[in-house]
């Protein structure tokens, strides 16, 4: 990472539940000494890394699919939110609260404190209607609003991938095991068979809103398209 400019570079640390927890204060660590200055937090056991990130003098995003843990992570010293609604790709929560309730929410409760909006964005006029909903920007990222399922809701860790034959198993075993047991889904949510050579095992983080998506544009074109098209609806 010393080749790169560390001013311009985010790490997004990932601390939620697996059957292997890494340990997230070494990788904190790691982050900080490289001297890398923003970094975006995911998960429900983030004290102690805010902690380091703050000490290291990092600007924090945190993401957030509830009010609640909003205001929890303002209260240790998170420097802006994204706002994660139902329709957001990877871990949308298990309250299912899409982003028009959500981002209201947000605005009336969250006080001076910006938040972007994640989940359902895909161009100029959803990013108008985040703007209008009181965020300060929005997350944007063959396949149709039907192509994404829900897996892993019955061990409450509900994650919103691409759908694929390994979805396609993973919800069969969710609706059908009599035990209950994590560890029957495990070998397909591990990673275990894609790092072992079989990249059909891939599954992804996706998001409902890639339907909205008509080409492919590049990020300087797209973000001109998008602004031309706020200022036309604002």
């Amino acid at each position: 990472m010393q080749d790169h400019d560390l001013e311009a570079i985010g790490v997004d640390p990932i601390m939620l539940p697996m059957s292997n927890p890494p340990d997230y204060i070494a990788y904190a660590n790691m982050i900080v000494e490289e001297g890398v200055k923003i970094v975006e937090t995911a998960g429900n056991n983030i004290k102690k890394a805010i902690a380091v990130f703050k000490k290291g003098g990092c600007q924090i995003l945190h993401k957030c699919t509830t009010i609640k843990h909003a205001l929890s992570a303002v209260k240790l010293g998170v420097d802006f939110l994204s706002i994660d609604g139902f329709e957001c790709a990877g871990h949308v929560g298990e309250t299912d609260i899409s982003n028009v309730v959500l981002l209201l929410q947000a605005r009336q409760q969250l006080g001076d404190v910006p938040f972007i909006a994640s989940g359902g964005f895909a161009d100029g006029q959803g990013l108008a209607g985040a703007l209008a909903l009181g965020a300060c920007g929005i997350n944007m990222v063959e396949a149709s609003e039907n192509g994404t399922e829900l897996i892993l809701r019955r061990w409450k860790n509900t994650n919103r991938l691409f759908k694929n034959k390994v979805t396609a198993e993973a919800t069969r075993i969710e609706r059908e095991s009599t035990t209950g047991k994590f560890e029957e889904v495990l070998p397909l949510v591990s990673g275990a068979e894609r790092e072992a050579g079989f990249p059909e095992w891939r599954s992804g983080s996706w998001g409902s809103c890639h339907t909205l998506f008509v080409d492919v544009a590049g990020n300087a074109d797209g973000y001109d398209r998008s602004g031309l098209l706020v200022s036309a609806l604002i």
